[in-house]
């Protein structure tokens, strides 16, 4: 679930610094490092450094990530639509 909230977060607004994740997602630097260092691993975004502040690394969705966010947010808004018809 974390993940996924860190690629819904990037999809809102790519190039974000990991505080900017933190704040977005509710979630502990710590935690958040190791979800998006399994993101990475998985090529779904990558790590770019600020140019004007050297010291920070911003997260950027790479095709991929944008990729299966778009498939899934789609999956998720045909599951919804189907429930309001059975309602």
């Amino acid at each position: 679930m974390e993940g996924w909230l860190v690629l819904t977060s990037l999809a809102d607004q790519n190039g974000l610094i990991m505080s900017e994740i933190a704040e977005r997602t509710l979630g502990s630097n710590a935690t958040l490092t190791r979800h998006v260092d399994a993101l990475a691993q998985r090529a779904l975004v990558y790590r770019e450094v600020v140019p004007d502040d050297r010291r920070q690394i911003a997260i950027h969705l790479s095709q991929r990530g944008t990729a299966l966010v778009t498939s899934m947010t789609e999956r998720i808004a045909d599951v919804a639509r189907r429930l309001d018809q059975d309602i």
